[in-house]
């Protein structure tokens, strides 16, 4: 896998979220962001705070931590559902993880 910066010019889709996520204790255990979006006219209000992965040619996986509500959203590529969420699945000891029961399309 390797990590991915900006532009992410590719089609994402949602795949789940983790909920009351803290930012600092995610930036020790994932590392720091591939990209932090600070203009929250291109978020969701706040700052965000990206990982994106290939996984391989046109598969990615990735993480987006919307600060302000302490979500952390799973995205992925059309097909790397299950990828995505076991590359994440660490994060489960220490937050709550909801799996969508279909991916949104971003």
């Amino acid at each position: 896998m390797q990590p991915t910066k900006p532009p992410f010019e590719m089609d994402l889709y949602l795949a789940g979220c983790f909920h009351f996520v803290g930012r600092e204790q995610l930036h020790e255990i994932l590392g720091s962001p591939a990209y932090v979006e600070t203009d929250s006219h291109a978020t969701f209000g706040g700052q965000e705070d990206w990982w994106v992965m290939q996984i391989s040619p046109g598969e990615f996986i990735g993480l987006c931590l919307r600060v302000p509500y302490q979500d952390a959203v799973i995205y992925c590529s059309k097909n790397s559902k299950t990828s995505a969420e076991a590359y994440y699945s660490k994060l489960s000891k220490y937050w709550a993880y909801e799996s969508y029961p279909e991916l949104y399309p971003l």
